[in-house]
């Protein structure tokens, strides 16, 4: 494992919260607080559903205008997954015609957005591996963007993600942000073969989950241990199965990880242990970009190209 120190950037300032974040990230206000704890009293069962839905209900944010722009050179389409509908678009440079793709063949690197994230909020890669020689395919997890659904836990992002894989032929590596990194490592525990993966911020899940979300939403313990229960057995996967010990046990590939001393949402202190887990292969530390900015910094940028190479 190597690790770099901070990269120079024209961007490394204190980052902007321009986000508007969900209540199970900045804590419920006071009225939502009086309804569940109601709810707990009076009708507990009820409590219990609605502390699901808002653990697992992402808000959609307004695509900006850059990312909109970055959209109109891709290829749209939507696929299935399970019972949703998966936005998703490929960029493929010099490898398509007016008429799509050359062939179905082609050296494909897949980005996969975070929670509460876009497809296109990591556009700023695409022109960088385009010049390598590599179709880029984004999309948006259930729940997302332009995907359908309202419900989007780690089992319907990793299975979005499996089956992008599939529809658009065997891939030579993944780029993930945040969440998108759990459900990148989970999707390889179960099959999806990715040889290179690079992380940019990713996302670490915490030992005191339970206690996180009964802080945040304000409800009783025994409240968020049937929520853990209810989930595990709607979907065969416990909180417990997402901590770095487990997610990223035994993997081997090639990684690459980007992680900002400034991110608030995934502290610099969290990383060792995915890296004690996952060894990379290079850790690059960055200065004052974020948990976001850091996917347009143009250094962050060609760093992770690099690390790919040329595709052919």
């Amino acid at each position: 494992m190597s690790v770099s120190g901070p990269l120079p950037t024209r961007t490394a300032r204190p980052p902007k919260r321009t986000n508007v974040r969900s209540p199970v990230q900045r804590g419920a206000p006071p009225a939502l607080r009086w309804t569940l704890g109601t709810l707990e009293r009076f009708a507990p069962a009820a409590a219990v559903r609605m502390t699901d839905s808002l653990i697992q209900s992402p808000r959609r944010h307004q695509r900006p205008d850059w990312e909109a722009d970055a959209l109109k050179g891709s290829w749209p389409r939507m696929i299935r997954s399970g019972e949703q509908r998966i936005a998703m678009w490929e960029w493929l440079g010099d490898l398509g015609t007016a008429w799509g793709r050359l062939d179905e063949d082609l050296p494909t690197i897949v980005l996969v957005h975070g929670w509460e994230g876009r497809g296109s909020q990591m556009a700023r890669l695409v022109p960088a591996l385009l010049e390598k020689g590599w179709r880029v395919v984004a999309f948006d997890a259930p729940g997302h963007g332009d995907s359908t659904g309202r419900n989007a836990g780690l089992p319907a992002f990793q299975n979005a993600l499996r089956d992008v894989i599939d529809a658009v032929g065997p891939v030579a590596g993944v780029i993930a942000h945040s969440f998108g990194a759990i459900a990148t490592a989970s999707a390889m525990q179960r099959g999806s073969r990715i040889p290179k993966v690079a992380y940019v911020g990713p996302g670490i899940w915490t030992d005191d989950t339970e206690a996180h979300f009964k802080d945040l939403l304000g409800v009783r313990s025994r409240t968020i241990r049937r929520v853990m229960a209810r989930q595990a057995e709607r979907t065969g996967m416990r909180w417990t199965d997402l901590t770095p010990e487990r997610v990223y046990r035994g993997r081997t590939e090639p990684l690459l990880v980007v992680h900002d001393h400034n991110d608030n949402e995934v502290p610099i202190e969290r990383l060792e242990r995915l890296t004690t887990t996952w060894t990379p292969d290079r850790v690059v530390r960055t200065e004052g970009l974020g948990h976001r900015r850091i996917l347009r910094d143009p250094h962050v940028v060609q760093t992770v190209a690099d690390w790919f190479g040329p595709a052919r």
